[in-house]
């Protein structure tokens, strides 16, 4: 977030710059925390509806961007990716909050080191494909779970 900014504006600012869509919120999904990865992210995840603008991806952020049917999501998708997806689809109404266990792995060189290059648009591939075997899968047991009661 911006400073000066709450959550739902960095939401729909970061919906914008990243897609190209401009979009209004329509419902908190649930609060997502990571904190052993980088920075010690915690998000809060919304839901919205797409109001204006065109889809197209953030030079630095994809080289794609697009739709997917709930029963089509991309294999590769970053695992910690798929809960929110999950809950957004469940109908969640701001009562999830989930604990995601994602480290940076011994096999990567250090996250500074990988940013710098994906900035300089230098990133190997190398780098890409072990992202994706260690990301882009279903999570495994131990790796999240739910932090309140249903």
């Amino acid at each position: 977030m911006d400073t000066g900014e709450s959550a739902a504006q960095a939401a729909i600012r970061e919906a914008r710059e990243e897609t190209g869509l401009r979009v209004a919120l329509t419902g908190l999904i649930g609060l997502y925390a990571m904190p052993h990865w980088i920075g010690n992210t915690h998000s809060a995840i919304f839901a919205a509806r797409v109001i204006g603008g065109e889809l197209r991806p953030h030079p630095s952020e994809a080289r794609e961007a697009r739709f997917f049917p709930m029963d089509t999501l991309p294999d590769y998708l970053n695992w910690w990716h798929r809960q929110p997806i999950r809950d957004a689809a469940a109908g969640m109404g701001g009562s999830a909050v989930w604990y995601q266990d994602v480290r940076w792995p011994d096999s990567l060189p250090p996250p500074p080191d990988v940013f710098d290059l994906r900035h300089r648009g230098v990133l190997p591939l190398s780098i890409i494909d072990e992202g994706l075997r260690q990301w882009g899968r279903e999570p495994q047991p131990g790796e999240q779970w739910k932090e309140i009661e249903d």
